[in-house]
């Protein structure tokens, strides 16, 4: 690669500005949530409409900024990428045009077109993509996770955990399939000198009666070709689920750190009383029965919050609780999605709710076993206590399932 990297020695300019202004794009984007927060904060909690449009406008700025940045660094990548590609193909040629006969016939016409052919386009290309993308990529997402600090520290722990495991698995999967992708060239490479050898000498063949030999030759090397790109695609297919798979347990991560505690207020009073309404049949069509059934429950709240303030302990204890509530939250909401999916002709991957909702199930038995506002038992007891109920859980979960899955087909 080093040697490659003198044809850019005359588009020095390029390759600096390139990933520059990708860099100045990446920091107006970052800035964003920024200003949204003012918005949200400054202007609609003060309702100071003129703060409101001035921060809307600096948004607009940000995002023509933003966008004139990323068509000046597509500019440049796009200039020292063809520039670096022409470069590369006139050296090749003159190399190749320094070779024997010998030589020629040892490396194979067909090898040599494709390394100036497709295999020149694509440095190319991955050229242009490193000065417009992979420089980019780092400096937007540490860079967001420096930001988050700024806003949430508790929230941004997620990045520093999500993060890490990205970085493992993206680089790990290039380091695996690096080489397994120059065996797949290989491959191509004996597939393309097999094909040009029956073009160019088909007479030959066809005089000695050859074909049928030939023909096993092309169908053996194209089936390890076809195989060889299989195996490495399918290291390189582990890669989308198992980003999905992080990225989307961040994002239920942070749901869970964010948006919970924001509806333990009055929305979850709310909550419940449509909760209790829903359950009992309770008709609440008009605010007198709305207010019927919401005055036990802010009876209840009340007395909860007298008891607090009486006990020197009691916001502690209660919190502990609304903490546990939380957690067993989640867990009905995995339950819920796993019989859905079941219900709804996706039980093959009911796996991705049910794993992290026997977790939930673990933790929160095992927890409210131990804890002393629970049944206070030793951790050696709580743990069975919790195997044994994470277990029923997946048992049950699964039997009721199908039940579910099984009532559907019958229905349809």
């Amino acid at each position: 690669m080093r040697s490659l990297l003198i044809y850019l020695k005359d588009y020095k300019k390029e390759t600096i500005l390139a990933p520059l202004f990708k860099m100045l794009e990446a920091s107006f984007e970052l800035f964003v949530p920024l200003v949204m927060a003012a918005v949200i904060d400054v202007g609609i909690a003060g309702r100071d409409k003129p703060y409101i449009v001035k921060m809307c406008l600096v948004l607009i700025a940000l995002g023509i900024i933003g966008l004139v940045c990323s068509i000046t660094a597509q500019y440049f990548s796009a200039k020292a990428a063809a520039g670096f590609g022409t470069g590369v193909r006139h050296a090749l040629f003159k190399h190749i045009q320094s070779f024997t006969f010998t030589e020629m016939d040892t490396v194979g016409s067909s090898t040599l077109i494709t390394r100036m052919t497709s295999d020149i386009n694509q440095a190319q290309s991955g050229v242009n993509m490193v000065l417009r993308l992979f420089l980019r990529s780092p400096f937007i997402v540490f860079g967001a996770m420096v930001m988050a600090f700024t806003v949430d520290v508790k929230a941004a722990k997620i990045f520093v955990v999500v993060i890490p495991l990205l970085s493992v698995i993206v680089f790990g999967i290039m380091l695996i399939t690096m080489p397994l992708y120059r065996k797949v060239q290989s491959n191509l490479d004996s597939v393309l000198l097999t094909t040009r050898e029956n073009l160019a000498g088909a007479r030959v063949i066809r005089a000695f009666n050859k074909e049928p030999d030939e023909r096993k030759r092309f169908e053996r090397e194209n089936q390890a070709l076809t195989d060889a790109q299989k195996f490495v695609g399918r290291i390189s297919g582990l890669m989308n689920p198992l980003t999905y798979i992080i990225v989307n347990g961040g994002i239920i991560a942070l749901i869970g750190v964010i948006v919970l505690p924001v509806t333990s207020g009055d929305t979850a009073l709310r909550a419940l009383r449509l909760t209790l309404s829903e359950t009992l049949h309770i008709d609440q069509s008009t605010n007198a029965k709305r207010m019927g059934l919401a005055a036990p429950v802010f009876v209840l709240v009340a007395g909860i919050i007298v008891w607090a303030k009486m006990d020197t302990d009691g916001f502690n204890i209660l919190w502990r609780y609304f903490a546990w509530s939380n957690q067993t939250l989640s867990l009905f909401a995995f339950l819920a999605i796993t019989v859905w999916m079941f219900e709804n002709g996706k039980a093959k991957y009911c796996w991705v709710p049910l794993l992290p909702g026997a977790f939930y199930a673990f933790i929160c038995s095992s927890f409210i076993s131990n804890a002393t506002i629970g049944f206070n038992l030793p951790w050696a007891v709580a743990y069975p206590i919790g195997a044994v109920l994470t277990v029923a859980y997946v048992v049950a979960i699964v039997t009721y399932g199908k039940k579910r899955a099984a009532r559907a087909a019958l229905n349809h």
